[in-house]
């Protein structure tokens, strides 16, 4: 009857360390996964910013290409006006 309560206390105990151990490894892949997750999410961010800031450049370099040419147009209406008098 003691040898087998021994026995059977053996067992349980192993099967805490067994339980231990996966739980270890378990954290262990949730801490690797969430830094990898958090890795991908500041590249995605960074690449997101520049192309945010590309667009912003093209936007600013268009109004002031839009302006131009209005000036030149509005040159050459009063051109026209004033060539037609």
């Amino acid at each position: 009857m003691q040898a087998e309560l021994e026995l059977r206390s053996n067992e349980v105990r192993q099967r805490q360390r067994e339980l231990q151990r996966a739980r270890a490894a378990a954290q262990l892949a949730a801490a690797a996964t969430e830094a990898e997750w958090a890795k991908r999410k500041a590249e995605a961010s960074a690449a997101a910013q520049r192309e945010l800031e590309k667009q912003r450049s093209f936007g600013a370099d268009l109004a002031k290409d839009c302006s131009k040419l209005q000036e030149k147009r509005d040159a050459l209406v009063g051109q026209v006006i004033i060539g037609s008098r």
